[in-house]
C-alpha cells in the first residue's frame, strides 16, 4: 500500500478530532540518545521519537523503503514504529493514525 499525503485525508481543511495540549511525559527521557517521547494528554502511552519520524515522513508521502533509508533503519523496524504509533493511537489503519496525530498536534500536516 502507497503511503498518501496526510493533506489528502482532510476534506476542506476540517480536522475530525479536536488538538490536545502536549504534556511531559512521565520519567522524561527514553534513553538511547533519542531524546524524550512526546505525549498528548489523550493518549495513554508516549509517542517515541522514532514513531513520530516514521509518521512524519509518512504524512510526506514517503514510503517504508524510503523512510527506512531516510532514518538508516531496516524496513521491518519502519513498519514495528508505525505500527507501534498506531497502537497508541488508536487507529486500525496508517491513514487514521496520521490524521488522529495531525489533529492531536503531534505532527504537521
Amino acid at each position: 500500500m502507497s503511503a498518501k499525503p496526510i493533506a489528502g485525508l482532510f476534506a476542506g481543511g476540517e480536522r475530525w478530532l479536536a488538538p490536545a495540549p502536549l504534556v511531559a511525559a512521565p520519567g522524561g527521557n527514553s534513553g538511547g540518545g533519542q531524546g524524550g517521547r512526546y505525549r498528548c494528554s489523550t493518549l495513554e502511552s508516549p509517542l517515541s521519537p522514532r514513531e513520530l519520524q516514521c509518521l512524519e515522513a509518512l504524512a510526506r508521502g514517503l514510503q517504508d523503503s524510503q523512510i527506512a533509508e531516510v532514518l538508516n533503519i531496516s524496513r521491518p523496524t519502519v513498519r514495528l514504529h508505525l505500527a507501534n504509533a498506531r497502537r497508541k493511537l488508536k487507529s486500525v489503519t496508517r491513514e487514521q493514525a496520521l490524521a488522529r496525530a495531525v489533529a492531536l498536534g503531534l505532527i504537521e500536516p
